[in-house]
């Protein structure tokens, strides 16, 4: 029998309240999931039973887990960070115990302010940031909002350092940002041994788009045929040569898949052939939005360029590895990664030796090239083209 909601919804009306809201989430996630799916899935399960119980301990409430996430809210902000602080330290020893490359290890970010709950669940503007500070934390990092930092007694207020102020989608203006001191993991991450200082932090906050800088200052008549059914917004990174973010919102269709070529095609002519699509806030993943980043693909690799796709939620990386696509695209968990994967590619890359075998991205056949060049997939006869640094494309 289907759920009656419309007597749910009259019952539970949602209550504003003061709270302070911690998310948690693990980016790594996905590659772990690409390397051994049920392994993966068993180091989440831990960690999840451990984050719960802590969270718990410090008198919070989990609001939500889903995927590789977790959402909770505190009464106050000391117990939020006496929380998440317990947190990292806790899968810093978990993590103690597998390979390198098997941690999995969370970013946490804290926000305090007013919050609509209805049972269990919390929502508004407050979790938004806090979300957006998760995204934007490093593994075993925790960073915390200015309104949440004002909240913490003197003492407590020295162990963060002030990162700067950031302009985070949800929050009407930018806001100051902290990162908590003795949150370093006990274990050596892959792509960081320390969570970031000011000066590293600041260069990530130069990459986010002034709110004052239209779309249309960056690329000349980009916004000319806009769709209201998927907004971008443009950041130009200051760092490598002809690299661009794309911040999509909405989803991408048949209908609209046109107009989002288009507008990307300006970028491409602009000279941007280092594209980065943060699709964290894509509803949807179609086969038009998979034809659109291919022929992005075909536009800037004979330029000497290529594409990202970053922040893509697990579900959606499940559709792509189904499809064989997880291993066409670069994908990429944060913006830090993707800036040093061009930043490494403007230096010339890595070459890879030949004969390689790699598998078909469109029928997952093993194949062997031995040399970088053109050629016809023998199973489902795709062409495919394959490069000097052993990526590949559709021909």
């Amino acid at each position: 029998m289907a759920a009656d909601w419309s007597n749910s919804m009259e019952s539970e009306e949602p209550q504003e309240k003061l709270v302070a809201v911690l998310s948690a989430g693990a980016p790594e996630y996905v590659r772990l999931m690409d390397t051994d799916e049920e392994e993966a899935f068993k180091r989440l399960m831990a960690c999840m039973e451990v984050m719960v119980a802590l969270v718990a301990a410090h008198r919070g409430q989990v609001a939500s887990t889903t995927g590789d996430s977790l959402l909770a809210k505190f009464g106050n902000v000391g117990d939020a960070v006496a929380a998440a602080a317990a947190i990292q330290e806790s899968l810093a020893v978990l993590n103690g115990t597998a390979p390198v490359e098997r941690q999995l290890m969370f970013g946490i970010g804290i926000d305090y302010g007013n919050a609509l709950i209805r049972e269990d669940n919390v929502f508004g503007v407050t979790v938004s940031i806090a979300n957006r500070l998760q995204s934007s934390a490093s593994r075993g990092e925790i960073l915390i909002s200015g309104s949440a930092y004002n909240q913490l007694p003197g003492n407590e207020g020295k162990k963060f350092l002030h990162l700067g102020a950031v302009q985070v989608r949800g929050a009407k203006e930018a806001i100051e940002v902290f990162a908590y001191l003795e949150a370093a993991p006990a274990t050596t991450p892959i792509s960081q041994s320390k969570p970031r200082d000011a000066r590293e932090w600041r260069r990530l906050v130069r990459h986010q788009s002034k709110p004052d800088i239209k779309n249309n200052d960056i690329v000349s008549g980009f916004d000319n045929e806009k769709d209201d059914t998927l907004e971008i917004r443009l950041e130009k990174i200051q760092d490598v040569a002809g690299c661009l973010v794309l911040y999509l919102t909405g989803y991408i269709d048949t209908y609209n898949s046109g107009k989002f070529q288009k507008r990307v095609a300006k970028a491409i002519e602009a000279g941007y052939i280092r594209l980065i699509f943060d699709i964290a806030d894509t509803e949807t993943v179609s086969s038009a939005e998979i034809g659109c980043y291919t022929a992005f693909l075909k536009a800037i690799k004979p330029r000497g360029g290529d594409l990202v796709l970053l922040r893509m939620k697990p579900k959606v990386y499940e559709v792509y590895q189904l499809l064989g696509f997880s291993q066409f695209f670069n994908i990429q968990a944060n913006l830090d990664e993707a800036v040093a994967f061009f930043a490494t590619s403007d230096q010339g890359g890595k070459v890879v030796s030949f004969p390689r075998i790699f598998k078909c991205p469109v029928c997952s056949m093993k194949l062997k090239a031995i040399r970088a060049g053109r050629f016809r997939c023998s199973e489902c006869k795709t062409i495919l083209a394959i490069d000097n640094r052993g990526w590949v494309i559709l021909g």
